[in-house]
């Protein structure tokens, strides 16, 4: 960033009074650059969608199509399992739109992957909770992830999410129990965890509902509702004193 833009950031963090924020990992960042600032966390708020009793072999990727999201690690590692055949009927959906997909989709072509991957560029809320609902497991492979929203969508659909072992996501997913996390710097490490899941998708089915117990009562819409509003209460009554 600009040294102009850090300037405004400094300039107005010295007039905040009290900073929310959605992450525990963000709130910690923003602690490190601003001690002084007290900072808190209020979960974000979601709808609760209906669960799908059945899955199909499709493994979701949902991220935007840009080099932090590190999606060319999906492909190589599609190529690695094609090759040893141990996708049997699964397939990579991604969604998303960026300044990637031309060359992704080129990437694609030269690897013969055009059969087991389909890049479905930007979808609408429907076709994107459909495609939750219908999926067997999410993979979110992005390197540095303050938050990592698909990872709750996921979780709130019961699916078993396999993402980043640092940032965001490793707030949110307990690794093991509600998905898996891995150093998604290394190819072999996400093939394993993708080969896992389909071998054993008793497994899968098992981290998606502990996922979805997990995520609800934190994120769920009403709970968010009430948390932010009593918050918001309590700290106009603080600073109106």
């Amino acid at each position: 960033r600009s040294g102009l833009q850090r300037f405004l950031d400094q300039y107005a963090v010295r007039h905040i009074d009290h900073i929310l924020t959605t992450s525990v990992y963000v709130a910690e960042k923003i602690h490190r650059i601003y001690p002084a600032k007290p900072v808190e966390v209020i979960n974000a708020g979601f709808p609760l969608p209906d669960i799908s009793p059945k899955s199909e072999a499709i493994i979701l990727v949902p991220t935007r199509l840009e080099p932090i999201k590190n999606v060319e690690i999906v492909l190589q590692v599609a190529k690695q399992l094609q090759l040893q055949e141990s996708l049997r009927d699964y397939r990579f959906v991604i969604i998303g739109e960026g300044s990637e997909r031309a060359r992704l989709e080129q990437l694609c072509g030269e690897l013969e992957l055009n059969t087991i991957i389909r890049f479905s560029g930007y979808v609408g809320d429907s076709e994107r909770n459909s495609l939750y609902a219908r999926c067997g497991m999410v993979v979110y492979p992005s390197l540095a992830e303050p938050f990592g929203l698909p990872c709750i969508e996921a979780g709130l659909y019961a699916k078993a999410v396999i993402a980043s072992h640092q940032g965001g996501p490793a707030t949110i997913i307990r690794d093991g129990e509600t998905g898996l996390l891995v150093d998604m710097t290394q190819p072999d490490r996400l093939a394993d965890a993708i080969k896992r899941l389909i071998e054993n998708p008793d497994e899968a089915v098992k981290m998606g509902k502990a996922a979805r117990e997990t995520l609800e009562p934190v994120y769920g819409l009403e709970n968010w509702a009430a948390t932010l509003e009593a918050k918001l209460v309590a700290l106009y009554t603080k600073y109106q004193a």
